[in-house]
């Protein structure tokens, strides 16, 4: 079973009920490591570069996912590639 990290996007209070109910299942379906909350990118960006660094850079079961919209995966990105590994972190 794969160990989850996941960065979710807060978005506003406003946010419409299919998103928070999506985010609520995620919750209570999946067994997870970690839940990273985050309001803007460049925050999205520091939390994906401590877990590449914090992570060991080996094959391991280790997936982050990303909930959210281009934006909030991109800002993963960008912080996953800062870091040189030998070995790649999933993503989904």
């Amino acid at each position: 079973m794969p160990d989850f990290h996941i960065i979710n996007i807060v978005q506003d209070k406003h946010q419409d009920i299919q998103s928070a109910d999506f985010v609520s299942h995620v919750k209570n379906s999946l067994k997870f490591s970690s839940w990273y909350k985050a309001t803007f990118d460049a925050e999205i960006t520091f939390i994906a570069k401590k877990l590449a660094k914090n992570l060991p850079d080996e094959s391991s079961n280790h997936v982050i996912l990303v909930i959210g919209n281009d934006n909030t995966l991109n800002a993963v990105l960008n912080g996953l590639l800062s870091v040189e590994r030998q070995h790649q972190l999933p993503i989904s």
